[in-house]
């Protein structure tokens, strides 16, 4: 079987080192990279075949949200363009692009218009709408007159250490999730699993004990509320309309559950939300904000209420209820949890060691589409 060639556009040190890591497992899959921000080079030169750097730095403003008309109307820069025009009371940090963000476009259209002159099999792309993303997408669709170059999305999946390796997109209705619909395994072995990876550490989040969690929250109806990354892509495109924003969602949860007890949690990535607001929100509502680690809390949880956040995966684990306000990019309709679970775990994920594998998959697939 031969190596596959593949073009990777990277963002930062983060999708960096996630690629690292599948490189190591996938000797077969031999990566030539774009890199989007400077720190993601570091963790790329020992590995990579070719590393080419476009330098682009990240502005942040406080209480100062950019206004849109800094940016044109393309399709490129539906994400850039969407973020100032949420109204989040919670969040004092924004996001800020620079007006020559079309500019980088073009660029980074250049840079994988002259590295077209190699052969690659696929684009792999980390995460969903951004501009560096969406420039390769459509670089990938009129890469030569044989047809589309295959695409590649992966990201971190919700089980620790695997990930989703996906060929359409990873928007809701939009995946691949539903290919793996009839999967399913035996309940001993179900059972096994869950008995394990429900002690298993999750990325970012504090060790915290059991006992920790029962003396904070008593036994009872605790209704948990996770918020999530104010803009993540899932929040800007897929929040649904009954609750655009993470104080919508408290607002709504305060409306449908009064009188109960209701814990929130604060996403570990969320580098926007201004916490002084958020305690005032909580205190102002009567919730309690925690920052325990899942598993441990969701001993003590009787219902999930989200927009769309992976949260529901780990609820699922431990038989909670899970009410989506939004839309999930990783449940299918019909489904009860437990079988989410098999498609997810047994089916849509994919483990390190066999992510070459999924990606010929996704190729054999876009073959024959053409």
């Amino acid at each position: 079987m031969s190596d596959l060639r593949l073009l990777a556009v990277v963002r930062d040190s983060n999708a960096a080192v996630k690629f690292r890591h599948l490189a190591r497992y996938n000797p077969d899959c031999l990566f030539d990279c774009i890199t989007v921000r400077d720190e993601a080079t570091t963790q790329l030169y020992d590995w990579s075949r070719h590393t080419h750097h476009l330098s682009v730095k990240d502005m942040w403003f406080t209480d100062f949200p950019q206004k849109t008309d800094l940016l044109p109307d393309l399709p490129h820069l539906s994400y850039e363009r969407a973020i100032p025009r949420l109204h989040l009371p919670l969040v004092s940090t924004f996001m800020h692009y620079t007006p020559a963000l079309p500019d980088l476009c073009e660029v980074l259209g250049g840079m994988l218009t002259m590295w077209c002159r190699e052969k690659y099999d696929a684009v792999v792309l980390w995460g969903e709408k951004c501009w560096y993303n969406e420039v390769a997408k459509e670089w990938a669709q009129t890469w030569s007159e044989h047809g589309p170059l295959p695409i590649v999305y992966v990201e971190r999946a919700a089980v620790p250490g695997m990930f989703t390796a996906d060929g359409t997109g990873l928007s809701a209705g939009q995946s691949d999730l539903e290919l793996y619909r009839d999967v399913r395994v035996t309940p001993d072995r179900l059972a096994r699993w869950l008995s394990s990876v429900t002690l298993t550490g999750i990325e970012q989040q504090r060790p915290t004990t059991p006992a920790e969690v029962r003396e904070r929250l008593p036994l009872g109806r605790n209704i948990f509320v996770p918020l999530q990354v104010p803009f993540d892509t899932n929040m800007v495109f897929r929040t649904g309309g009954k609750a655009e924003t993470n104080s919508e969602l408290l607002d709504w949860v305060a409306k449908h559950y009064a009188g109960q007890r209701v814990v929130v949690k604060r996403h570990p990535s969320d580098g926007f939300t201004d916490q002084g607001r958020l305690e005032a929100r909580c205190a102002e509502l009567g919730f309690e904000l925690v920052d325990f680690a899942i598993h441990p809390l969701m001993e003590q949880v009787a219902e999930v209420v989200t927009i769309n956040s992976q949260t529901a995966v780990e609820a699922w684990m431990h038989g909670v209820k899970v009410v989506f306000l939004g839309e999930p990019a990783f449940a299918l309709e019909g489904m009860t949890g437990a079988e989410m679970l098999q498609v997810l775990r047994w089916g849509y994920y994919v483990e390190p060691g066999g992510f070459g594998e999924r990606v010929r998959q996704i190729i054999e697939r876009s073959g024959e589409k053409r």
